[in-house]
């Protein structure tokens, strides 16, 4: 699936490759499979959305925002593909990946337990797993690789327990609500959006939650003056590749309970999250914006949607759906 661009060091048996050059380079030769539109592939229920306005919204913003909207889809693709289970820490991903994306974000914070930008790129290029923090990280050593003159922020909002990257800065008028651009691939459908249309759908629960980074704390800000330090965006320029067999190998090597009963990747992995401590903690967030929102270009009167998914997130997302209408189905609940 994935190019290899330079050998890894000796310390890791596959070649390391590059989420953002593969991605230039497979559109460039044309061998990217076509992406699909959120907002046209999947029913508002299947999104996690329990209400929408009757038309979709149409915004105009200026050529810089748009651009930036542009950009910001395209990281989206790249960080979604580069997570290759999923999040661990989403539902529908556990469901859809047989607890191997769970189980990623086990053997990643293990070996990497800081919570720190640099040991958070680690845990993607060790094994491509992680929450909210990791998928933020990963965007911005993404944006770090474009010519941005906007600053790039990651910001944690305590109050929804959740890690996203902003292109732009709400603070300063220049950018505000209308010019700032958010980046949120942990989300099951990611779009990009401005920050004034961002808002975090739980599919659960039904609540919808603004985003309001004024009351978050900045855990990273990168801007043309003080840009990511060279050596993080290296760690996101070197992912080695760790196959569905190596986790399950590696898993039981970390996890006694789980190598004293056998248990791998599949339906027992699943149960065993579902009864896990952690259970009540997991999320079912598919959108943080209505994908339908249509942005016009002010200069050029150019007209858009910015919700593309790559063909394999569509499928993990219709899958893991499915496996969720199963269990309220015959449960009634996510949790045993």
């Amino acid at each position: 699936m994935f190019k290899n661009f330079r050998l890894g060091s000796s310390s890791h048996s596959t070649p390391a490759w590059d989420p953002l050059e593969n991605h230039r380079q497979a559109a460039t030769n044309g061998r990217r499979a076509d992406t699909v539109r959120a907002h046209e592939h999947f029913t508002s229920a299947e999104l996690g959305i329990r209400q929408l306005p009757r038309a979709p919204k149409r915004i105009r913003v200026d050529a810089q925002t748009f651009e930036h909207l542009e950009l910001a889809q395209t990281v989206n693709l790249v960080v979604k593909d580069a997570f290759v289970a999923g999040a661990g820490n989403q539902r529908l991903d556990i469901l859809a990946s047989g607890g191997e994306s769970w189980a990623r974000r086990e053997l990643a914070t293990t070996k990497f337990p800081r919570g720190n930008t640099e040991s958070q790129l680690q845990r993607v290029q060790y094994a491509q797993g992680g929450h909210c923090s990791t998928h933020a990280a990963l965007s911005a050593a993404m944006l770090a690789q474009h010519a941005l003159k906007a600053p790039v922020v990651q910001i944690w909002e305590n109050e929804m327990d959740h890690v996203y990257a902003l292109i732009g800065d709400p603070r300063d008028p220049v950018y505000g609500e209308k010019n700032t651009v958010v980046v949120d691939p942990w989300v099951g459908a990611p779009s990009a959006c401005t920050l004034a249309e961002a808002r975090l759908h739980d599919a659960g629960s039904g609540e919808v939650t603004k985003f309001r980074p004024e009351r978050g704390l900045r855990t990273g800000v990168y801007n043309p003056g003080q840009p990511m330090p060279a050596q993080q965006v290296n760690i996101a320029r070197n992912i080695y590749r760790m196959d569905t067999e190596q986790v399950d190998k590696r898993l039981a090597k970390i996890n006694k309970t789980l190598r004293k009963d056998g248990v791998g990747i599949g339906a027992g992995l699943v149960d065993h999250i579902r009864r896990g401590q952690d259970a009540g903690t997991l999320f079912d967030c598919r959108v943080s914006t209505d994908p339908r929102t249509e942005y016009e270009n002010r200069s050029t009167g150019q007209v858009k949607t910015f919700d593309a998914l790559s063909p394999q997130t569509a499928d993990r997302l219709r899958r893991g759906d499915a496996a969720m209408n199963a269990i309220m189905r015959t449960e009634g609940r996510w949790r045993k």
